[in-house]
């Protein structure tokens, strides 16, 4: 029990942080993918791709050339969960995780507006 004292809580409090964030983001771009089709699988699918091709960018980072990997790795969800789970809570990393929930989900509702229009 004296080591439990002893333990760093901001790598613990970020790794929560960003696995909520990272969850958040996900379920945006589930919500998203389902509500642009009618499909079950096909939106389970395409939320998939969605979800992995960000995450496995920061895998393949030493692999992309050095003029695009700023941008690489700013797209990249593990790229921001590593520096969270590092305990930086750094706004970039928040302001992304926020921009992916709210283009989600305004992509959501954008299209469950048009299928109520149309």
């Amino acid at each position: 029990l004296s080591r439990f004292g002893e333990m760093d809580w901001g790598p613990v409090l970020g790794g929560y942080v960003g696995l909520g964030l990272l969850a958040a983001a996900y379920a945006a771009i589930g919500t998203a993918t389902s509500s642009w089709t009618s499909n079950q699988i096909v939106a389970f699918l395409l939320s998939m791709v969605l979800c992995l091709v960000p995450y496995t960018m920061g895998f393949f980072l030493g692999s992309v050339p050095a003029n695009l990997l700023p941008l690489v790795q700013y797209l990249s969800f593990d790229h921001h969960f590593d520096s969270l789970a590092r305990g930086v809570i750094d706004s970039r990393n928040l302001v992304f995780y926020g921009s992916v929930i709210a283009g989600g989900l305004h992509l959501a509702v954008f299209a469950l507006e048009q299928r109520r229009l149309g």
